[in-house]
């Protein structure tokens, strides 16, 4: 199965998956399940940043937390096409 994450559901996935739904926790169990954000989840995440709604726990800059982030949780950062968009659910947090 394929999963679109929106940017709640991203940051969640990746700082606090207690905020997460019972849905999206049995999804990202799911050792087959294929994730995807869309680029502009990475735009969001800096606004929210700037406008103080998110903190990172993090030292290192928001690219590399990015990076990091996808590799740990197996995160595709794509353009979301249509193929992928007809194809995978989205997943979102609550």
């Amino acid at each position: 199965m394929q999963y679109i994450l929106d940017t709640c559901s991203f940051l969640w996935l990746t700082t606090e998956q207690s905020k997460l739904s019972a849905v999206a926790l049995q999804a990202i169990s799911n050792t087959t399940a294929v994730f995807h954000i869309s680029a502009i989840t990475i735009t969001e995440t800096h606004r929210l940043i700037r406008k103080g709604k998110v903190v990172l726990n993090t030292q290192t800059s928001l690219d590399a937390w990015f990076r990091a982030a996808l590799v740990q949780h197996s995160v595709q950062c794509q353009p979301i096409t249509l193929e992928i968009a007809h194809a995978a659910e989205v997943l979102r947090p609550i």
